[in-house]
């Protein structure tokens, strides 16, 4: 009908939240479409920190807008069921229950694609000297690297 039209076409952003799967999906997609790209994230160096921090930035600001989307599909799966007596506290309350179970379920996905996802600076011993100073004494001086640890490479 023509409210599902309306429904379709309505505007979905980081303004408007997705009510209904389609536009869930759409959502999901302006939301892919800004993840940085494996030639973006392949240059990325331990020597640049702030290209490292604005790439976790985005990633980590694109995975809650992500978690946010899916928290509207129970939403947009609830079927309402009014034959029932006493059924708004019901359907309230059973709503609840299935949002505060899809937030579980992200909660557990984020913290698994954060660690994924997220590369880590490693401090790496590269070099110890010994210097033999006049008065007889022992000096060591240690050289130390920082290292990416990114598990996706």
């Amino acid at each position: 009908g023509s409210a599902d039209d309306a429904a379709e076409t309505a505007v979905v952003d980081d303004s408007n939240p997705p009510l209904t799967m389609p536009q869930i999906q759409t959502r999901i997609r302006q939301l892919l479409a800004r993840l940085p790209t494996k030639e973006e994230t392949a240059a990325l160096t331990p020597d640049d920190l702030p290209g490292l921090e604005a790439w976790c930035r985005t990633v980590r600001g694109i995975l809650r807008n992500y978690n946010l989307t899916l928290n509207f599909v129970a939403v947009a799966n609830y079927q309402w069921e009014p034959d029932r007596p006493g059924h708004t506290g019901q359907s309230l309350g059973a709503l609840r229950n299935q949002i505060s179970l899809s937030t579980a379920q992200t909660n557990i996905a984020s913290n698994h694609i954060g660690r994924v996802l997220t590369p880590t600076l490693d401090r790496q011993l590269m070099k110890k000297r010994t210097v033999q100073l006049e008065n007889g004494d022992k000096e060591e001086i240690y050289v130390y690297e920082n290292v990416v640890n990114d598990p996706e490479m």
